[in-house]
């Protein structure tokens, strides 16, 4: 090859990898960051064209949709100063709105028919009859003066029927109503609503047609599209795809039928679709916009790269080709090279944060939504919890109850109330044998008359069956009345089989949750059946108002509430509740997921349709700003790391080669190691020269730190971490050793008889060979105790001295010198009973007295004496009384030298520790700690050890 093919080869080299190869690779990383950003715009457009349909969903049911415009009607007619003539002016304009569906009565106060209103001509004086029958009835599920309004319906239901249609029934207008229910007569299928006060009365008839929901689907497209005429959404009705023209619309719709997939995109038009019912499916539609697809962009940044591109391959061309030279200094050069060396990596790093930041975004987002749903679905499975709760409270008390006599039937009822109270939604009755109601928990409410009665009767039937007696004929009308009302054939027998159960009945509108448990006399005879009755509704509501809070403090700042009672709608103005995911919730079977905005604010909401209390919806919100916040440092960071790595590579570059700055790098990072005392880290093996020298014996020095943290951590294992409390005495104690390693030990156990063991002493010196005889002797100690207590042998610490003393003279540590104290405190007796050998006296702090130190006996340390001299060895006792305390501890505590370079010494001492000494050994202990480190002059010379043991009471059997 010759020098000018070398030459040009090298210049295409390096035009391919400093200028060609980091253009394509940030295009490609802006084109992936435009194309993110665009497909969340698309999303976002997405989920406003579904808010939109769900917000429009809400309304699919016919009747519902046409009893809120009725209502609606009524409702302003009653706020009018003139009733009548507001309806005179309404109704038609509602029949215009909606030709051939309503058939309409309306009377004024006195009934007389509203002429102008009514369609036909209805039977005056029959309607007039309804009108007064339908006032009478009771608001709000009352049952005052029900049979009154009862009879009066009874008494003309036949004409009555021949009014509203020959499939109503009676018991649908035992209440006052507010939504339309199926009376159809003979082939005509219509639905009835009655609306009256004192003032009006309004009866209309809606023809079940099977356009209905075509009808309304129009109605609310109509008024949707008449109130955003500026807007870019747009919603329409399919029912053909053969009637569409081409274009979008039918592109979109048949790929629809092909995918089943609801978003759909077309020609720059995103559309969504909803099966509004059976028959109808509708559509939301919205354009996008040319500056929302970043084609200015793209075109920009082609242009610019291409430019520079250009003038750095003709530069790179005269200098490496031509060989032009350019008065340019080195560092000049160098700060050049550096610039295209650190740009691609800084470009790369630049493109994946930007694409780690809107990760980021979709992860804090899913975090909440999965936490949330989590905590909304373990809610509501707390509900059953509650009623089981209420349930086996209840057994429990029936199961105690006794009616014999008056005395225990006060008794009983006494418990009963309290059981009302506590659960104050709860109605309590209790029936006898005839069916009479002899107490209730609110005998003065007249509403519950009515079920008083039905209980009453039920439980003839009930106290018969378990009383093996013959049924009374009232048993099986109220089988069939307990089916009706159930909503499934149950009889009394079935009800009996769970007795002690809750289940679930419909009582008029509303639901509720019964507790039959029947009460015997002493001959195992059912005299009295007792009921408890939960409306469903009323538990759900006193269950979320009491535990909702609860839930909302352990998840701060995560907030829940349940079914907002207002909506908003997806589009146009100001939103101002969050009644959309209330709508979407609500048609939704799983879980929803969405975002709203209040008052400029958005926040990220999660709903659940609970699965056991039925009645309700379930939520949970946030304000997403801290995911603004978070993704602002994260992009703050990004963004400082960018220019850090940038400034770094040209700095520091020119200066140091990366040969040096490896092994330094990684000998910091040593000592980084070294200072968190992770002494498992190794150096990697380096070169043949003073680095690779280096990092063997850093590795060398790692190894033996490292034996010395595991031999710390077993020998802070072998002693005791917790806090004894027995009956009589509490004891608690700890070490601290110089170094590493120490050669102080102590233990203190409850032995099986009860009595209490502490073992303190100190081994000579510091360090391994200190550390190694005290885990000696306190291996000795133990075994020797296990050994004893296996044999059954009583306890005694001057038979565990002589044996230590044994074993450690003949055959382990001759020359070795080992103070040790050994104490056994007897609870029955309240006798301590000691034994030393050569260890420090315990400092006495009798309750009322000035503190001893206890020196009555005292010997050589171990090691220091022979064989025969163990039987010098001898007892003290000592009487400890309540509230006395017990400081034992090693020499290092009184060898301790204060501020004036002045031992601590034994007077000083146990003086300085009195006011420190406490009814809890830990607090004690810590006031103990705290004396010696503020008052002791560092560093620790010697190991410190601290035992406390208060007594705090006598045994009973003392």
């Amino acid at each position: 090859m010759s020098l000018l093919a070398k030459r040009y080869f090298s210049w295409i080299l390096t035009c391919i990898v400093f200028f060609i190869s980091p253009g394509v690779l940030f295009f490609w990383g802006m084109e992936k960051r435009w194309n993110s950003l665009e497909n969340q715009m698309i999303n976002d457009k997405f989920d406003q064209l579904d808010d939109i349909l769900m917000a429009l969903k809400r309304d699919d049911v016919p009747k519902t949709f046409f009893s809120r415009i009725i209502c609606e009607i009524f409702s302003q007619a009653k706020k009018s100063p003139d009733p009548v003539l507001f309806l005179e002016t309404a109704i038609p304009q509602l029949k215009r709105n909606f030709p051939g569906l309503f058939t309409v009565v309306a009377v004024d106060g006195q009934g007389n028919l509203i002429r102008k209103i009514c369609d036909d001509h209805p039977p005056r004086e029959l309607w007039k009859k309804w009108f007064f029958a339908q006032n009478s009835l009771p608001d709000n599920n009352s049952f005052d003066e029900e049979k009154k309004a009862n009879n009066l319906l009874e008494e003309n239901w036949s004409a009555f029927k021949m009014l509203l249609g020959e499939q109503a029934l009676i018991f649908d207008f035992t209440f006052k109503r507010t939504f339309f229910i199926s009376v159809s007569s003979q082939e005509k299928k219509r639905w009835f609503i009655s609306l009256c006060n004192p003032k009006i009365g309004l009866f209309i008839h809606l023809s079940q047609k099977p356009d209905l929901s075509l009808i309304v689907a129009q109605t609310l497209i109509k008024k949707f599209n008449r109130k955003l005429i500026n807007s870019y959404f747009r919603v329409g009705i399919i029912q053909q795809s053969a009637l569409l023209k081409s274009g979008s619309k039918k592109n979109a719709y048949l790929s629809f039928l092909e995918t089943n997939n609801p978003h759909q995109i077309s020609q720059r038009n995103l559309f969504s679709f909803i099966n509004f019912s059976p028959l109808v499916q509708m559509y939301a539609c919205v354009s996008l916009k040319k500056n929302e697809l970043y084609l200015n962009n793209r075109r920009v940044l082609i242009t610019f790269l291409s430019l520079i591109t250009l003038i750095l391959t003709i530069v790179s061309y005269q200098m490496i080709v031509l060989e032009i030279t350019f008065p340019i200094s080195v560092k000049t050069r160098l700060v050049l090279l550096f610039s295209f060396a650190a740009g691609l990596p800084v470009a790369i790093l630049a493109l994946s944060g930007w694409d780690y930041i809107h990760q980021q975004k979709n992860v804090l987002e899913q975090d909440f939504y999965r936490n949330s749903e989590k905590a909304l679905t373990n809610f509501d499975a707390g509900f059953p919890k509650m009623i089981g709760q209420i349930q086996y409270v209840f057994k429990g008390i029936a199961k105690e109850l006794d009616l014999s006599s008056e005395k225990s039937q006060e008794i009983a009822f006494q418990k009963l109330s309290s059981l009302g109270n506590r659960f104050s939604k709860a109605d309590l009755f209790i029936s006898d044998r005839k069916g009479k109601i002899i107490w209730s928990n609110r005998p003065n409410i007249q509403k519950y008359d009515r079920q008083r009665k039905y209980l009453g009767n039920l439980s003839i039937g009930m106290l018969a069956e378990i009383n093996k007696e013959e049924p009374p004929k009232v048993s099986a009308v109220m089988d069939e009345m307990l089916g009706a009302i159930s909503g499934e054939k149950i009889s009394i027998s079935q009800l009996l089989s769970n007795i002690g159960e809750f289940f679930e009945t419909a009582f008029g509108v509303n639901k509720y949750l019964y507790c039959f448990h029947p009460l015997f006399d002493h001959s195992k005879t059912a005299t009295h059946m007792l009921a408890i009755i939960f409306s469903k509704g009323g538990l759900e509501t006193s269950f979320i108002r009491t535990n909702l809070p609860k839930l909302e403090a352990t998840h701060y700042p995560i907030c829940f509430f349940a079914n907002p009672k207002t909506y908003f709608e997806p589009y146009g103005g100001e939103t101002n509740s969050l009644g959309l995911m209330w709508a979407k919730t609500r048609i939704r079977q799983n879980t929803t997921f969405g975002k709203s905005r209040y008052k400029n604010e958005e926040y990220l909401v999660t709903g659940i349709r609970p699965k056991e209390m039925a009645g309700k919806l379930l939520f949970a919100y946030r304000k997403s700003d801290y995911i603004q916040k978070e993704l602002s440092r994260i992009n703050i960071l990004l963004s400082v790391l960018i220019v850090l790595c940038f400034s770094m590579a040209l700095f520091f570059g020119n200066i140091i080669s990366q040969r040096f700055l490896k092994p330094v790098r990684q000998f910091e990072i040593a000592i980084e190691a070294l200072q968190k005392r992770e002494f498992s880290y190794r150096l990697p093996p380096g070169d043949a020269d003073e680095f690779g020298a280096l990092a063997l014996t850093f590795n060398r020095m790692f190894e033996g730190l490292g034996d010395l943290e595991i031999a710390k951590i077993v020998q802070e294992n072998l002693f005791p971490k917790k806090k004894i409390q027995s009956e009589c005495f509490s004891i608690f104690g700890a070490s601290c050793p110089a170094n590493q390693l120490g050669g102080d030990f102590f233990d203190y156990k409850v032995l099986p008889d009860g009595k209490i063991l502490i073992v303190i002493g100190d081994v000579a010196g510091h360090g391994v060979h200190a550390a190694l005889g005290m885990t000696m002797t306190k291996a000795l100690l133990e075994s020797k105790t296990a050994h004893d207590l296996e044999l059954g042998k009583k306890i005694q610490p001057i038979d565990l001295l002589k044996s230590l003393h044994n074993i450690l003279y003949e055959k382990i540590m001759v020359n070795e010198m080992i103070s040790i104290l050994i104490m056994i405190a007897d609870p029955n007796c309240s006798q301590a009973v000691f034994v030393n050998s050569g260890h420090c006296f315990p400092f006495f702090y009798k309750a009322g007295t000035a503190p001893v130190m206890i020196q009555n006996l005292s010997s050589r340390p171990l090691g220091t004496w022979g064989k025969r001299e163990k039987d010098k060895l001898k007892e003290f006792s000592l009487e400890i009384q309540p509230d006395d305390n017990i400081v034992f501890y090693t020499d290092g505590l009184i060898e301790a030298r204060n501020n004036n370079n002045d031992f601590f010494g034994f007077d000083q001492t146990i003086e300085n520790l009195k006011p420190l000494i406490s009814d809890d050994p830990c607090d004690t202990y810590q006031k103990i700690t705290k004396w010696r480190l503020e008052n002791s002059k560092p560093p620790q010379e010697d190991d410190i050890t601290i035992v406390v043991l208060h007594c705090h009471k006598h045994s009973e059997t003392s």
